[in-house]
């Protein structure tokens, strides 16, 4: 009797224990693991209900009853319509713009080559008198420059008066020419040489006039001293035309062409404009600052342009009617730039795009979307999150595309991480809320940067030249659009 009952009871307590574990199975199997996260901030996850604590916000399931809120399709995302609302999603229609900007630039002014003449002697002499005894004077063509005592051109005279007044030698033209062209060559003009033929009388010294008319930039002689044929005695500088030469970044070479006008302020004439058009382009570049000079020839008719003068720029550009989209539309990656295009009311799709220039928050599209097509242009950051997310990847370095941005290659290699000191800003540059003193501090060329909350400095690290623009230069005011 025993034994029986403790069979029976060994069996009873068998079957309670595989009831026992199989419903805990079938309970385990049939509740599914619900992931929590930012709309905002999607790299911020928890395995039950929370707020961020970048941005304070609920965090929100990404699985529930609804099952996932977005499906990847291959390039593909559909958005329920809580997410869409949430994503703040705004889109524009693809279309032509006239595709007209201009490039500024840096520049100085420059004396013309061969607008700098050099006068020497063209004969053996001595200075009896100096009349141009300055330099930086303006002198003109046929203004006396000094008076010369000259052997060679008294002999020179005589010679000219003895073929000119001999009738013996009336006949031979040529060798009165020669003679004529011997005291043109020693510097004498053509009314002095008149003067001599008229007169028959041949003075002592004679005045040399200047071929040229311009400032005198140099001068190599004084009264009373001796010369030698040969000799340079001034250097006169004639700028009445003025090159303006322009440092134009490498990167803007594509745009500029012989024949671009230009536009020329200085800081010497407030609301003046000098007109030109470029007519040399380098043909290398500055190794030190990656630049192209470029060229242009501006008229000084007045003097009031000043050789070494700094000069602003503007060149105009105009490529003509093009596809182009908001500047705001195009992510760009290590791997290239792609815009999400508006499929249906829920449906996005992620499209590859090449691009050109940019101007006036535009970007030029040369591939990839066609004339019609609906795209992101706000929205779209959340929507790669939200991409990468779903699909397990690790999320690409990336930002949106802005025309005033430039953010330089290892710019996050010189951010310093989780260091102390006084903060040099009053504002969180990702978010523009007060800086903490709970919060984690960068060290950013030399400045102590500060945040509101954990979280920022990882994002400032990634790219700090970029939110440094949201930031005033002393660092106490918030100038950027805060993030949605």
């Amino acid at each position: 009797m025993n034994f029986k009952f403790i069979i029976i009871t060994l069996i009873l307590t068998s079957l309670f224990l595989t009831g026992c574990g199989g419903k805990k199975g079938n309970d385990q199997n049939s509740g599914a693991k619900i992931t929590y996260y930012c709309p905002m901030h999607p790299e911020v996850t928890s395995d039950k209900p929370s707020v961020c604590p970048i941005c304070n916000m609920d965090l929100v399931p990404k699985s529930g009853d609804e099952g996932s809120d977005m499906a990847k399709m291959d390039t593909k995302l559909k958005l329920s319509d809580s997410k869409l609302l949430i994503a703040n999603v705004q889109t524009t229609t693809v279309g032509i713009h006239k595709f007209e900007f201009r490039i500024n630039a840096l520049g100085k002014l420059d004396y013309a080559e061969g607008a700098r003449k050099v006068i020497s002697a063209r004969s053996n002499g001595r200075i009896e008198k100096l009349f141009a005894d300055k330099t930086g004077v303006f002198v003109k063509t046929g203004t006396a420059l000094y008076e010369v005592y000259s052997t060679d051109i008294i002999k020179a005279a005589n010679d000219f008066l003895t073929l000119s007044g001999n009738k013996d030698f009336n006949s031979d033209v040529k060798l009165k020419e020669n003679a004529k062209l011997k005291l043109i060559n020693l510097g004498l003009s053509a009314d002095q040489i008149e003067e001599i033929s008229k007169t028959g009388e041949v003075k002592n010294s004679y005045k040399i006039l200047s071929p040229y008319s311009g400032y005198i930039t140099s001068k190599n002689i004084v009264e009373g001293a001796y010369y030698n044929e040969g000799s340079i005695l001034y250097e006169i500088t004639d700028i009445s035309k003025v090159w303006n030469r322009i440092e134009l970044f490498e990167k803007d070479l594509q745009f500029v062409k012989q024949g671009s006008d230009v536009e020329t302020t200085l800081e010497s004439h407030p609301g003046k404009v000098f007109k030109s058009r470029i007519n040399f382009i380098s043909f290398q570049v500055e190794s030190a600052n990656r630049t192209v000079e470029i060229r242009s020839e501006l008229t000084n008719n007045q003097s009031e342009l000043k050789p070494n003068m700094f000069t602003r720029n503007s060149i105009l550009i105009s490529l003509g009617d093009a596809i182009a989209i908001p500047s705001t539309a195009v992510i760009k990656t290590g791997n290239g730039s792609y815009v999400w295009l508006k499929r249906d009311k829920n449906t996005f799709e992620k499209v590859s795009v090449g691009t050109g220039a940019e101007f006036n928050g535009l970007t030029r599209i040369l591939t990839g979307v066609k004339l019609g097509n609906e795209l992101v242009t706000s929205g779209n950051y959340l929507l790669d999150s939200e991409s990468e997310l779903i699909s397990g990847n690790k999320p690409e370095t990336h930002r949106l595309t802005d025309n005033t941005k430039n953010t330089s290659a290892g710019a996050a290699e010189n951010v310093e991480l989780n260091v102390s000191g006084k903060t040099f800003n009053l504002f969180c540059p990702v978010l523009g809320d007060e800086v903490s003193d709970k919060a984690p501090k960068v060290r950013y060329k030399g400045m102590v940067i500060g945040f509101c909350c954990k979280g920022c400095d990882k994002k400032f690290a990634a790219d700090p030249e970029f939110y440094m623009k949201n930031l005033s230069p002393d660092g106490k005011k918030f100038t950027g659009k805060k993030e949605d």
